[in-house]
């Protein structure tokens, strides 16, 4: 994901745990943004547990846990040059046996970021294309 990009918002219904890992080239001041909507219209950055913002800076930043439990859960890349170039991963963990994209189906994704299921449940992967 480049500058001024917005990941196509992923319905997270089901996954109580969730995590974000981002990596790639962070370029001038880079940074992406997870953000979350309840009502598919306006998306608010998303915390951590211990409440700090989840603006991810550098490729050095840890893997950071997500407080907020959002219908839907997306990426956008707020800050960067022309060099920024991210890929943003989300682990989520739960009993959910679907995942969605806004406005869409599984058949409309691609590699953009990404989402993966754990506990020994069903998991998919899933990956949304940058609007």
């Amino acid at each position: 994901m480049q500058n001024g990009d917005v990941g196509v918002a992923v319905d997270m219904l089901g996954f109580a745990d969730r995590s974000i890992q981002v990596e790639g080239i962070f370029g001038a001041a880079g940074n992406a943004e997870i953000q979350g909507s309840n009502d598919a219209l306006t998306f608010r950055p998303l915390h951590d547990p211990i409440g700090v913002l989840l603006d991810v800076t550098a490729a050095t930043d840890k893997i950071r846990h997500i407080m907020e439990i959002t219908r839907l859960l997306r990426p956008a890349i707020t800050a960067g040059d022309g060099t920024t170039s991210l890929t943003v991963t989300i682990f989520v963990c739960g009993s959910s046996s679907r995942l969605s994209i806004q406005g869409g189906n599984m058949s409309d994704l691609n590699i953009s970021w990404k989402s993966r299921g754990c506990c020994g449940r069903r998991s998919r992967r899933a990956t949304a294309p940058r609007r």
